[in-house]
């Protein structure tokens, strides 16, 4: 409901995050999609006269944003905080593999650089979501 304002003012960094949308908005051959997910399911969910739909406990996206620089979303479905760890050579087509510079997207700043792979604390039910770039 765009009216009410305390749904508004919770969800407005989300929908207004200008990094965000880059993202959504770059295009470099590839719209994206998963490159990692869990065996396990964290949610099972049976719609009405359906089979049940199970939902990994982690996924893994990436999308391509230029030739130095993938953007990454490490997603956690289950109901406590995940250390999810990304191995910059699992990303497919990886513009960097080694010694690469992270960007957080959700809070806009430079998370420096890691050798080979970044492991994140994501909360329950929620996302870490970032660049990684050549140097």
């Amino acid at each position: 409901d765009i009216y009410n304002d305390t749904i508004m003012d919770e969800i407005w960094p989300v929908i207004s995050n200008t990094d965000a949308i880059m993202v959504d908005q770059a295009w470099h051959g590839f719209s994206g999609g998963v490159f990692k997910s869990a065996k396990d399911c964290a949610v099972k969910y049976k719609p009405d006269g359906m089979e049940s739909v199970c939902f990994p406990s982690y996924q893994y996206f990436y999308k391509p944003i230029n030739d130095t620089t993938d953007a990454v979303l490490l997603l956690n479905s289950e109901d406590t905080t995940a250390d999810l760890t990304l191995t910059f050579s699992e990303i497919p087509d990886a513009a960097c593999t080694k010694d690469c510079t992270l960007y957080d997207i959700w809070t806009h700043k430079s998370m420096g650089v890691e050798l080979t792979s970044v492991t994140m604390s994501v909360s329950s039910h929620d996302a870490a979501f970032f660049l990684v770039s050549r140097n």
